[in-house]
């Protein structure tokens, strides 16, 4: 895995889909996302995350907009894991993603 300048960063992900959707993990188990859709920001989070098994844990602490407290925290199944790939499925929505890592 890659790290940023300070140190911190563990990786960079994004979706293999149109819409733009970046998510930056770092090491203190904080994260970071950007949701933009047709050039125009549509959604904005920060929180913290943990893996446990094979699913990854989210609570989310802040977003824009705000998300309802029944979205505020979720679990991702990770159903594969490559060095460049992981798909994953949401236990919320059941949606499955498959994200790539970001170039630097």
């Amino acid at each position: 895995m890659r790290t940023s300048k300070n140190g911190e960063s563990i990786a960079s992900w994004r979706p293999f889909q149109r819409n733009r959707f970046q998510i930056r993990f770092n090491f203190d188990g904080s994260f970071a996302s950007k949701v933009s859709l047709n050039d125009q920001q549509i959604f904005d989070c920060t929180g913290v995350w943990s893996k446990k098994d094979n699913a990854i844990y989210w609570t989310y602490l802040y977003s824009a907009p705000e998300l309802p407290q029944s979205s505020r925290e979720d679990m991702d199944k990770i159903l594969s894991a490559k060095e460049d790939q992981v798909v994953l499925k949401s236990s919320l929505t059941g949606k499955q993603r498959v994200m790539k890592r970001a170039s630097h």
